[in-house]
């Protein structure tokens, strides 16, 4: 019987943070948005030194 009363209690304690999800659904967009946005930030600006390297590569090796 004791295995029941665990299970009720992880039962009470999911539905507690599906309710805080629910809550907080709005802010949690806009943080996505946000960081999605300073990703595409970050992909642009490592893949232009990345090009940067690969040219001073390309200019030694022709060398």
């Amino acid at each position: 019987m004791e295995w029941c009363t665990v299970l009720v209690t992880f039962k009470n304690d999911l539905e507690k943070l599906l309710i805080q999800i629910n809550e907080n659904k709005d802010s949690q967009e806009t943080c996505r948005v946000y960081l999605g946005g300073n990703k595409t930030i970050q992909k642009r600006f490592v893949s232009e030194k990345g090009d940067i390297l690969n040219d001073a590569l390309e200019a030694y090796a022709a060398i």
